[in-house]
């Protein structure tokens, strides 16, 4: 009687090892495109939202941007009322600042030397190294409103508070050399509008405009027939 003889079965583990390799490797490479891919779509998505909340010229806060700001400081006082009804919340105080003669600058320096003053002032509304500004846990938000008028939400401080901010800010603005500015100051009312705030403070800005320039006058020194 023949008997076959069995062949020896190959060793099938090496082959598995290497095919498992190559599956983990592809998966690996899976994974890491889909990072990089996320990073991607984060950073994109991070430019996009700095584009939509900063303004393209003087990279302050868009007008849209201080009304998200000032919804959440109206938040804040909610929150602040709620917990601690017997103490009056924690004032904040805005500053609207307007460039002193700017058409005149544009007209007889050109629009690009126009666009250099307003970036210039921008970086000295904005500047955190401003001994009357308070720490990052009470960050204060500048903005341009329109045309060379920029907003300065200064949390935390009262509008006599607020008027030393703005008046670092006028020195500096002074002593850079190429133009001044005006300023109207007021204590924020947060039952109010922003708008509404703003045209308390464009009241006081008015009054500075037109009593000599290059000075700040807070709301709650206008004359009773001014401040209405």
């Amino acid at each position: 009687m023949h008997i076959m003889s069995k062949e020896k079965s190959p060793n099938i583990l090496p082959i598995a090892i290497t095919v498992l390799g190559g599956v983990a490797t592809h998966f690996a490479l899976k994974l890491q495109k889909s990072s990089v891919v996320r990073k991607d779509l984060e950073a994109r998505l991070t430019e996009a939202t700095e584009l939509a909340t900063r303004d393209s010229l003087t990279n302050l806060y868009t007008r849209r941007a201080l009304e998200e700001r000032y919804q959440e400081l109206q938040s804040a006082e909610k929150r602040q009322r709620a917990t601690d009804a017997e103490n009056q919340p924690t004032k904040s105080s805005l500053v609207l600042l307007d460039v002193d003669h700017f058409k005149r600058v544009n007209d007889t320096l050109g629009h690009d030397m126009g666009d250099e003053v307003l970036r210039n002032v921008a970086n000295i509304l904005r500047n955190e190294d401003l001994p009357t500004r308070l720490s990052p846990e009470d960050p204060d938000y500048a903005g341009r409103w329109g045309g060379e008028e920029m907003v300065l939400l200064v949390t935390n401080k009262t509008e006599e508070d607020a008027v030393k901010v703005a008046e670092d800010v006028r020195q500096r603005i002074e002593s850079a050399g190429q133009v001044t500015a005006s300023m109207g100051v007021v204590e924020l009312d947060l039952s109010q509008s922003l708008e509404n705030n703003i045209a308390m403070a464009d009241q006081a800005l008015y009054f500075a405009k037109h009593n000599g320039r290059n000075q700040i006058i807070p709301y709650s020194s206008l004359p009773p027939t001014s401040a209405t």
